[in-house]
């Protein structure tokens, strides 16, 4: 984020060499003190609204010896707190952090029967304690984002769970197009990437890979334990690095909520993302401004590009490469109506991932973390799903019932037509003829897109 012209800094104050760096960030040092406001939203006064509880911190800090972010409450900030604590619980004031305030600091999973760990705030301090020693600023216009991981070693979780909730903090918060700086706070929870080695070594990987779609550098990346800071001169001057913003809070804003992704009956019972279409669009193109690539894209067809997913599951029965299905359309289309692609999408960089389907008219897969690359379909395009329609489970145990996996998040995608096909029964005579005369109706529908606000036609 630092830029070409080599000076930085805020303030009457312009450098031109840094005091030091964090994870390759510039610092600049300054003496005095500093102190934090905060601002939180979400508040439900019930003992779960930490779950639904997000915050913007204003000069928000990071201890480099304790390893934790804290902030620094002026005397004023103290005084209303301590008021407000005497006038008891029928007193809520968003803009003090509270000793009996805490926020999820990652999405919830519901196996996870202890949540402890999810509690989350900076630790609280006195303007005071920084006087003696200053601080090392980042740059102006960045925002400091710590977050808890639920599962970044399976790509939909990654998007889903922990980018999707970081575009939706940085969109509440009025600063999707600020720079950010990402550090994934070291909590252990079951089956998160602090799980076991094999799952630690699995996140690092995907984490490398999907960061630049945040915008993010791989290098000014790290969790709270393992930064990396050094300075100029013959001495450290201060424990404290801060940023002018942070934003902290994932807990509800996952693409499920607080509940699992479709694996049981209970799962449909409530749904979480009503009217969150437009949410799910403006991330879609915040990853893509992020790749650098246009947004927009020309009228869909005709030719009508249709893309199988192939093989995007491990799970033996989502293991499919829809070789029947792409003879099907070969056949009965000809190329100047409709072209087809098959892609392995694992083995494509994320970039050509999101570059291939951004252009898609219709997008074809199966149920899963590897669906997560539809996220990139243009406003208009066709979503065709295919499920295992006896794959449920309950507590472990098989239920025959439908898994029909992250249906709340892609049916409320309104920009998106979205199918649900049986994938137990894909390639027998019936399933393949309905699939056939759905892809003629989607087709139909696309010839006759409407214009939109935005200017792109669906």
């Amino acid at each position: 984020f630092l830029k070409s012209n080599k000076t930085f800094g805020s303030g009457t104050e312009r450098r031109t060499a840094p005091d030091g760096f964090f994870n390759t960030m510039p610092l600049v040092f300054r003496n005095g003190s500093i102190h934090s406001n905060v601002h939180c939203v979400g508040e439900n006064f019930m003992e779960d609204a930490w779950l639904y509880r997000s915050c913007e911190f204003r000069n928000f800090c990071f201890d480099l010896d304790d390893k934790s972010f804290v902030i620094f409450q002026s005397p004023e900030q103290r005084a209303l707190e301590t008021f407000a604590q005497d006038m008891g619980s029928n007193v809520s004031v968003s803009t003090i952090g509270t000793t009996n305030i805490t926020l999820a600091i990652g999405g919830r999973n519901p196996k996870w029967r202890d949540l402890r760990a999810l509690h989350w705030f900076p630790k609280r301090l006195r303007q005071e304690d920084m006087e003696a020693g200053g601080y090392y600023e980042l740059p102006p216009n960045l925002v400091w984002i710590p977050f808890h991981s639920f599962a970044a070693y399976n790509p939909g979780h990654l998007i889903w769970d922990d980018w999707f909730p970081i575009f939706k903090l940085l969109q509440m918060f009025g600063r999707v197009h600020s720079p950010r700086l990402l550090t994934r706070v070291s909590v252990k929870l079951w089956g998160d990437c602090n799980w076991n080695p094999k799952k630690s070594e699995a996140c690092e990987q995907l984490f490398a890979k999907f960061l630049p779609a945040m915008g993010v550098k791989n290098d000014t990346f790290s969790t709270s334990d393992d930064f990396r800071f050094s300075f100029t001169g013959p001495k450290r001057q201060s424990k404290y690095v801060c940023a002018p913003t942070g934003f902290a809070g994932i807990g509800m804003l996952t693409d499920h909520g607080g509940k699992m992704h479709g694996w049981a009956p209970i799962d449909y019972t409530s749904t979480h993302n009503v009217g969150g279409g437009p949410t799910l669009l403006a991330f879609r193109n915040f990853l893509l401004q992020n790749f650098e690539l246009p947004v927009h894209v020309a009228p869909l067809g005709p030719p009508y590009k249709v893309i199988f997913s192939k093989f995007s599951s491990d799970t033996m029965g989502r293991l499919k490469g829809f070789g029947e299905q792409i003879k099907l359309l070969t056949r009965n289309f000809k190329k100047t109506r409709l072209l087809v692609e098959s892609h392995r999408m694992k083995y494509l960089a994320l970039r050509e991932q999101a570059k291939v389907t951004s252009g898609a008219a219709i997008y074809v897969t199966v149920t899963g973390g590897g669906a997560f690359t539809c996220t990139f379909l243009p406003p208009g395009a066709t979503l065709v799903v295919f499920y295992e329609a006896v794959g449920g489970r309950y507590k472990n145990k098989e239920t025959g019932q439908p898994a029909r996996l992250d249906w709340d998040l892609l049916n409320h995608a309104s920009h998106l037509r979205v199918h649900w096909l049986p994938i137990e029964t894909l390639d027998e005579k019936k399933d393949k003829q309905l699939f056939l005369d759905l892809i003629r109706n989607e087709m139909d529908i696309l010839s006759h897109a409407l214009p939109r606000d935005n200017g792109t036609m669906w």
